[in-house]
């Protein structure tokens, strides 16, 4: 809790940059679906791939040592004014720990994912 207290600013920039590094992997795939603001204030993605389960990607990523998590996220109103109240969508919240290059490899992992 100091390290955060002492260096939160750090942290959410970080977070913010990891996050709009994702966000542009993903965004240059037609497959992709991303949900949210295209600048979050939060280190969130939330996307979902066409024509697949969020559900079944997730399984498929956590598998790889990615962790995600899929499903409505406790908030069905949202997803259902998304259109996703029946497929949910796929989150990725980037981290402290994180690095650029694991930005990278999600979304190229994720657009060799489309093409199997």
């Amino acid at each position: 809790a100091r390290f955060v207290a002492a260096h939160g600013e750090e942290i959410r920039e970080k977070e913010a940059a990891l996050t709009r590094r994702l966000r542009a992997g993903l965004a240059a795939m037609p497959s992709v679906t991303l949900y949210g603001p295209e600048a979050p204030s939060v280190g969130i993605v939330s996307f979902n791939l066409a024509g697949r389960r969020s559900g079944d990607v997730a399984d498929q990523l956590n598998r790889l040592g990615i962790g995600v998590r899929a499903g409505l996220h406790c908030a069905p109103a949202v997803h259902a004014w998304l259109g996703t109240l029946q497929s949910g969508a796929i989150r990725f919240s980037p981290g402290l720990y994180n690095t650029a290059q694991e930005m990278d490899d999600t979304a190229l992992l994720l657009a060799r994912l489309l093409q199997a």
